[in-house]
């Protein structure tokens, strides 16, 4: 479960090799062990990774697995994460109505489950997929909900990204 940590916290500082190298050591810990929290974290860290270097088909099938595993295990605290981890993949793979429905589920289970981490990262994303989509105005209600949420929790790294994307809808206005 450490090593799928370390493997998004490596992607997040763009180290993908040596995140590829902790990541795959994870997968197979966890498949090893056979534990489902485990092939979970460990298959979400490296989706994730492969996610943000734009590696999109191989974050899919990890992040595919990881929600399969999620559902079948009943891992509802980290259903959100792989959700929001997947659906943004889809959104950016062209899948957009996909990804927004995993988005938006995502954001339901956080809400409902008061996982607060999960929530204006979720909206950020969300905001992201109505971006692609063309639908501007739906970005921007997500994006101004994600930024205020961010900030009234001082989740500088949400706030950051809630502005970024309220930039990226000023400019296709």
């Amino acid at each position: 479960v450490s090593l799928g940590w370390l493997t998004r916290c490596l992607a997040e500082i763009g180290e993908f090799e040596q995140g590829i190298v902790t990541g795959r050591e994870a997968v197979r810990l966890a498949e090893e062990i056979d534990r489902p929290y485990a092939i979970v974290s460990a298959s979400w860290g490296l989706g994730y990774l492969y996610g943000v270097r734009g590696d999109l088909e191989s974050a899919t099938l990890l992040l595919d697995r990881a929600l399969a595993s999620a559902r079948g295990a009943g891992l509802t605290r980290l259903l959100p994460q792989v959700m929001r981890a997947l659906g943004a993949a889809y959104a950016l793979m062209g899948r957009v109505a996909e990804g927004t429905a995993l988005l938006e589920e995502a954001l339901a289970l956080s809400e409902s489950i008061h996982l607060r981490v999960a929530e204006s990262s979720s909206l950020v994303l969300l905001g992201e997929a109505h971006l692609l989509a063309g639908r501007i105005e739906e970005a921007h209600v997500a994006a101004t909900r994600a930024l205020a949420m961010a900030r009234g929790r001082g989740q500088r790294g949400d706030e950051a990204s809630a502005l970024h994307l309220l930039g990226d809808i000023a400019a296709r206005r």
